[in-house]
């Protein structure tokens, strides 16, 4: 792994009990900065930029189905880790002909 996945995967993925309000949202402060690594990280290597972000998304579904999100941070920090994953794909897309 790279040392931006272990950074921010570190941030995303949790084993806590997040059935409580408080803890739930603590987390999702902490996802919110991993999502601002990621976008700070997006001009540096787009291909592990997207790749970091693809796996903090994949994890979220599995964190929101067992948190009380009732302040929607972590839901926040999904959406923006998605769109996140938007920044290096239009970088690594080729352009478009010149017709």
């Amino acid at each position: 792994m790279t040392e931006l996945a272990d950074t921010v995967l570190t941030l995303i993925r949790t084993r806590a009990d997040l059935h409580w309000r408080s803890k739930t949202t603590a987390h999702g402060d902490q996802m919110l900065r991993a999502v601002d690594i990621l976008s700070a990280a997006a001009g540096t290597d787009p291909a592990d930029v997207f790749a970091v972000s693809q796996k903090a998304f994949a994890s979220s579904p599995k964190l929101i189905m067992r948190a009380d999100d009732s302040d929607g941070i972590m839901g926040d920090a999904i959406r923006a880790c998605s769109t996140s994953m938007l920044t290096p794909l239009r970088r690594l897309a080729s352009p478009p002909p010149p017709w």
